[in-house]
């Protein structure tokens, strides 16, 4: 299962998973979604988090 977004230009990175390609991460102004858990991947997942946190001046 994965979400198609209406709005291509919000696609921030697309996925292949045996064979199907699908957006993973949308972000639009300050929304920024995905559709795994960055957090999972240790470090360098949570560092996805801080760097929108940046982006977006919330630390």
């Amino acid at each position: 299962y994965y979400v198609k977004p209406t709005n291509e230009s919000c696609i921030l990175t697309n996925t292949n998973y045996d064979g199907i390609e699908f957006c993973s991460a949308i972000s639009e102004n300050n929304l920024f979604a995905t559709q795994y858990h960055p957090e999972k991947s240790g470090e360098k997942g949570l560092s996805i988090y801080k760097n929108w946190a940046i982006k977006h001046n919330l630390i």
